[in-house]
């Protein structure tokens, strides 16, 4: 029974979040492969109660998380922008490369679920953008963001 509950949790995450549950699925394994609560985690759900964790700033902490590695720090705003619309300038490919490839997934998937939310975008707007996105930028993990399954 219990695990009729879990399943039926992350289904309901899934849903709410855009995914299929077998992209979720892949999602965790790219996060890490070793890790049971990896699927809970990339879906934004505490590892215990399996319920949404609270909201944070994940676009800021995406945004972050991409800059780290430049000189020139991405914004939040432009962030948002180019997951707004699958567009991004060319001064922030490499940080856009480096947000989809480096960034922990759970912070990736809750921005993009934060975007879709405060923009009132779908969340298939939100996962065509970032495919988009990462064939523009080369990103090694372009295949986990493709909107096939």
């Amino acid at each position: 029974m219990k695990s009729q509950v879990a399943s039926d949790s992350f289904i309901d995450r899934c849903a709410s979040l855009g995914l299929t549950l077998n992209r979720a699925k892949e999602l965790a394994r790219e996060d890490d492969a070793n890790d049971a609560d990896a699927l809970a985690r990339v879906l934004g759900m505490d590892t215990q109660t399996l319920l949404p964790v609270g909201a944070r700033h994940w676009t800021r902490m995406a945004a972050q998380g991409a800059s780290v590695s430049y000189r020139e720090v991405m914004d939040e705003r432009s962030l948002v922008e180019a997951i707004s619309s699958g567009q991004v300038p060319t001064k922030y490919f490499a940080h856009i490369c480096m947000l989809l490839d480096e960034v922990p997934l759970q912070v990736v998937v809750m921005a993009c679920h934060q975007v879709a939310q405060q923009n009132h975008i779908a969340m298939d707007t939100v996962w065509n953008n970032v495919a988009i996105l990462a064939r523009l930028v080369g990103a090694r993990r372009a295949r986990f963001w493709s909107a096939k399954d």
